[in-house]
């Protein structure tokens, strides 16, 4: 007897099995997951190539998760992303953790630190608002030039370039502070400062930041 539904069913895994490509390397994706249609977006060596970090530490009253370390992998991922408009990237970064995120996260607006008007023109797109796409995002800060965290280690040059934006609406849930890197820990310092988050979520942590949190209380998630 014809079983249309299995026939759609083969249908649906012979054109994925053949358009489920790595949005990293392009490679073919071959997931034993076909039948329950879980659609991979990346492949097992580059998925490999994430150190996972998954640790939050307790900093002056405050919990940072870091989601990962920063290796030289991620780094050519977000020069891609952020700096070569590859956009298609955005949904590689929380792909395997969108649960995770989501539980913590939960009843917090999620608040982004901002790109320098400059490169936010020149990119066409706010890196940290297209990468959490799938929440509503607050950005309530602005550069005043264009600066990044990783060329300067005077936190007095960085408190003057970032400033909040007045009258900038926002609802009076607890705030979740969000980037994708830190480094010295300036840039976020100052986010804290003016925005008085309850949570940090970096989506990674330079290795030297992370060295420096060692004696903090910890917890994974």
């Amino acid at each position: 007897m014809f079983n249309i539904q299995r026939c759609h069913q083969k249908l649906h895994q012979a054109i994925k099995t053949n358009e489920s490509r790595c949005l990293i390397c392009n490679e073919k994706i071959n997931t034993i997951n076909e039948l329950l249609f879980d659609e991979e977006c990346i492949c097992p060596n580059c998925k490999s190539q994430f150190i996972i970090h998954r640790k939050a530490y307790l900093i002056d009253g405050i919990w940072y998760y870091v989601l990962y370390e920063y290796n030289e992998f991620l780094e050519r991922l977000l020069f891609q992303y952020k700096e070569q408009n590859d956009i298609a990237l955005a949904p590689v970064f929380l792909k395997d953790y969108q649960d995770i995120f989501k539980k913590i996260v939960k009843n917090h607006s999620i608040c982004v630190m901002p790109s320098s008007n400059e490169r936010r023109m020149k990119r066409g797109f706010e890196p940290n608002i297209k990468l959490l796409s799938n929440y509503f995002v607050y950005s309530p800060f602005y550069k005043t030039n264009d600066i990044k965290q990783s060329s300067s280690s005077n936190r007095k040059e960085i408190e003057e370039v970032i400033q909040l934006k007045l009258m900038y609406p926002m609802d009076q849930k607890k705030k979740l502070l969000f980037d994708d890197v830190i480094t010295s820990g300036h840039t976020m310092h100052r986010g804290i400062v003016l925005l008085h988050p309850d949570v940090v979520f970096l989506l990674s942590a330079h290795p030297e930041w992370i060295a420096s949190k060692s004696m903090e209380k910890q917890k994974k998630f």
